[in-house]
């Protein structure tokens, strides 16, 4: 018996370490991506580079997939070393091996916007998986709405204004992950409402990245009634790209007015209502030229615009969804409208680009 117990024992010792140990922790790859939007005029294709490398020690497959969310008439492929495909393909890679993958968005006959989503996942190790998702714009500048309402869907408001002003907007919603500087710097404009959110989840890493976008020659549009009150100190977005001398916190306000003679909120008397939620939070500030004024309040100013090297910004310290919709100009499509005009989207001229959508082979 103490024999056999003895062999048990040492079978346990043998295959222990077997089951423990796994070759799949050298499975790793991941995707990068320069520009995340483009735009184009009917029919045209836009192309996008996406760089695949294999990070992991070993070498494996990397099976793709394409997941298409695209208007009708539209169409897509994704193209690995030459062959082009409409949906799956697959692309070997040793360790430390990279390489590129296009992805083409054919567009259709009406401004519109649509997405693809590149997914890869390892053979090797399915659990290692990465994916992208790259968004083309029909007919019309690429913008990008970033809902920041702490997972709210107040968003609705302000892409609805876009839509009745006559645009498309691509929504980004900070709850999943906050979009970085390479994702808002691929668009036009960028249009970010925290709606009655306290706006405490902004931090220096998303001014950066603001700061980059209009580095870059690009449009923000701020609204937050709780960005100044939610900072405990000054910051250079504030002092050098919105040009805020001073801030009160939670001023309130029932009705903002507009700037005599300005491109935006002239003849403008905005009622902010209680729904969905009250402006009691606003705040109201000061600021130095080259900021401009675009809106006050019984307390004091509450919007302004900045036009300063060959980027733009509107910034409203009281939430755009409170404004009643009355008649124009006094309601949120004009606002939006004359926000959109002033940021001066170029414009696309109707007509059919020449290039078809490749012949695609059925199998990699």
């Amino acid at each position: 018996m103490q024999k056999r117990y003895g062999f048990v024992f040492l079978a346990v010792v043998l295959i222990t370490p077997v089951v423990a140990s796994s070759s799949k922790a050298g499975y790793q790859f991941e995707f990068t991506v320069t520009d995340f939007a483009k735009e184009g005029l009917y029919y045209y294709p836009l192309a996008f580079t996406v760089y695949i490398e294999n990070t992991g020690s070993e070498a494996d497959t990397i099976d793709l997939d394409l997941i298409k969310d695209i208007p009708a008439g539209w169409f897509a492929d994704l193209c690995v070393r030459g062959k082009c495909l409409e949906n799956k393909a697959a692309i070997d890679l040793a360790s430390g091996q990279h390489d590129s993958i296009i992805v083409d968005i054919y567009l259709g006959d009406g401004q519109d916007v649509g997405s693809v989503t590149l997914a890869g996942t390892m053979r090797g190790d399915p659990l290692q998986t990465d994916s992208v998702t790259l968004v083309g714009f029909c007919a019309q500048p690429s913008m990008l709405l970033v809902d920041d309402d702490d997972g709210a869907s107040y968003e609705s408001y302000l892409q609805a204004a876009i839509d009745s002003a006559g645009y498309k907007t691509w929504v980004w919603d900070a709850a999943d992950g906050r979009p970085g500087a390479v994702q808002i710097s691929s668009y036009w404009g960028v249009f970010w409402t925290t709606a009655n959110g306290d706006a405490a989840y902004i931090t220096s890493s998303d001014e950066s990245d603001w700061q980059a976008l209009l580095d870059g020659g690009g449009n923000l549009f701020l609204a937050s009634m709780n960005y100044l009150s939610s900072r405990g100190e000054v910051s250079t977005f504030i002092t050098d790209y919105l040009h805020i001398t001073g801030w009160t916190n939670d001023s309130g306000a029932s009705l903002v007015s507009g700037i005599d003679g300005d491109v935006i909120s002239d003849g403008m008397a905005l009622v902010l209502g209680t729904s969905p939620f009250s402006a009691s939070q606003t705040d109201i500030f000061t600021i130095a030229a080259p900021a401009e004024s675009v809106f006050t309040s019984s307390g004091g100013l509450a919007g302004l615009k900045v036009a300063e090297g060959n980027h733009k910004i509107v910034f409203l310290s009281f939430p755009f969804e409170a404004i009643e919709n009355g008649s124009d100009p006094d309601n949120q499509r004009t606002l939006i409208s004359r926000v959109i005009d002033w940021f001066e989207p170029y414009q696309a001229s109707v007509g059919r680009g020449d290039l078809e959508p490749p012949t695609m082979v059925s199998a990699f």
